[in-house]
């Protein structure tokens, strides 16, 4: 079953053929592969295979986050304050409110139980601190060798007696960055390659979460085998810009032979709702 961010992405890009690559393709059909294969339990497949006659697009759609590992920080740093509320509520202070920041290698690919240490280790140094933090003022702790802030704020009746976590960057962001870059590429192209080869048109959607990809993506950040798979094999290449799994913005990188260094105007499009 396809999520709501997947479904759209495809949607949005139908809509792109009909207006922009001026394909009709008003009596198409839609297969999706990857479906077929979960419930058969073969190898991972292309999520789409769009076809009218003869002509066949294969389409594949991947989340790009800013960095390695981002979605995965904030997930977990927002399960944090959700279970520091419940374990604290009615303790808070009602006319402040508390804020973590905690640094992204604290959280990204670790176990239950260090997560769970680092929880209990938050809750009791909140605890023990909160009383000396005045509103406006924040306290820097540490945590096998990385740091924490905790921030004491006022902001009105809603926010107060409650825990928040203001997310920040790795300082490795630009190595991390291109680490899920790669990755993306490396997981994708080979699908879509299969298809290439068997006479279909390649399209690979990108759905960019972070907002920093609008004029392209840095192509250093491919890898050189990545680099020379899309010259040859990838037809396509779409940046769409979502939020709340909508794809609001389209911005063109590659079409056909023309993959750009930094999309133009031209190539960037608002998307209907």
């Amino acid at each position: 079953m396809k999520k709501e961010n997947e479904i759209d992405a495809l949607d949005k890009f139908k809509q792109l053929l009909m207006t922009y690559f001026r394909k009709d393709i008003t009596k198409h059909k839609s297969i999706y592969p990857d479906e077929i294969a979960s419930v058969k339990r073969r190898k991972k497949e292309i999520d789409c295979l769009i076809y009218r006659g003869i002509d066949r697009i294969a389409c594949e759609h991947t989340i790009i986050e800013k960095y390695e590992g981002q979605m995965e920080y904030l997930f977990n740093s927002f399960d944090f304050v959700t279970k520091i509320n419940r374990k604290l509520k009615g303790t808070l202070p009602k006319d402040r409110y508390y804020a973590f920041i905690i640094e992204p290698e604290l959280i990204i690919k670790q176990s239950k139980k260090t997560l769970k240490d680092l929880e209990a280790f938050l809750i009791c140094e909140l605890s023990r601190n909160m009383s000396s933090i005045e509103k406006g003022q924040y306290r820097n702790i540490n945590y096998k060798n990385k740091g924490i802030t905790i921030m004491c704020e006022s902001d009105g009746a809603l926010a107060n007696g409650e825990v928040y976590r203001f997310p920040t960057t790795p300082e490795n962001v630009t190595r991390l960055q291109a680490k899920r870059i790669r990755r993306a590429f490396t997981e994708k192209l080979g699908k879509l390659i299969k298809y290439k080869l068997i006479g279909c048109k390649t399209a690979l959607l990108l759905e960019d979460i972070s907002g920093i990809h609008g004029f392209g993506i840095n192509k250093r950040f491919l890898g050189l085998l990545n680099y020379i798979k899309i010259l040859l094999f990838i037809d396509i290449i779409i940046i769409f810009i979502s939020r709340n799994n909508k794809m609001t913005r389209a911005h063109i990188w590659k079409e056909k032979n023309h993959w750009y260094n930094g999309i133009p105007i031209n190539k960037r499009f608002d998307l209907k709702k």
